[in-house]
């Protein structure tokens, strides 16, 4: 599968080339998924499910000059896995009972009413997902090449000698850019 290709046209809204590129990553997203297993209240499934969202939803924003697809949908996903195992486990407890309305009265939602969404809401989405394109671009203008696609790897966890070997570099290679890319963004903006 031209992935390139296919992209474009699951963006123009092809449904066939959306469920090409859900196929595609169907195994990156259970394996990723997988390592999040334990996360309360969620089951493989579930995550595999919330991924399968996430990637619908990049497909729709990607942008093709801001750098690789993959990287983009692991980092996403383990984004995603992330942010729901620091959340609250919503209960599934009904706190208010059943009531019989009189003519004229309008239903009260009571408690539930009150209690926030611990669902993120589409908008908070697309911006989590803004200010991480936003991160790596500032990563991108920052760093040299090599610095950005050795950190790219890094930060979503593959080890050195994983990082050494897609990039057909030395461990020594990868530990020295690492090194030196921490360095610029501690003495960068990035951290304050």
């Amino acid at each position: 599968m031209d992935l390139k290709h296919t992209l474009i046209q699951a963006k123009a809204g092809d449904e066939n080339a959306k469920e090409k590129i859900l196929l595609h990553f169907d195994k990156e997203i259970f394996d990723v998924a997988s390592g999040y297993q334990n996360i309360a209240g969620y089951g493989v499934e579930d995550l595999v499910q919330e991924g399968k969202i996430l990637l619908t939803r990049l497909i729709e924003i990607y942008d093709e000059s801001k750098g690789h697809f993959e990287g983009l949908l692991r980092t996403a996903l383990n984004n995603k896995y992330i942010d729901m195992s620091r959340k609250k486990v919503p209960q599934t407890v009904s706190i208010t009972a059943p009531t019989i309305l009189e003519e004229g009265q309008e239903e009260d939602d009571g408690l539930i009413g009150a209690i926030p969404s611990e669902e993120p809401t589409p908008f908070d989405v697309l911006s989590r997902m803004d200010e991480v394109k936003s991160f790596y671009k500032t990563l991108q203008d920052l760093l040299t090449p090599d610095q950005y696609a050795v950190m790219c790897l890094y930060l979503q966890n593959y080890s050195y000698k994983e990082i050494a070997e897609r990039l057909s570099l030395t461990t020594k290679k990868v530990d020295n850019l690492i090194l030196a890319s921490k360095k610029k963004i501690k003495n960068s903006s990035l951290v304050k």
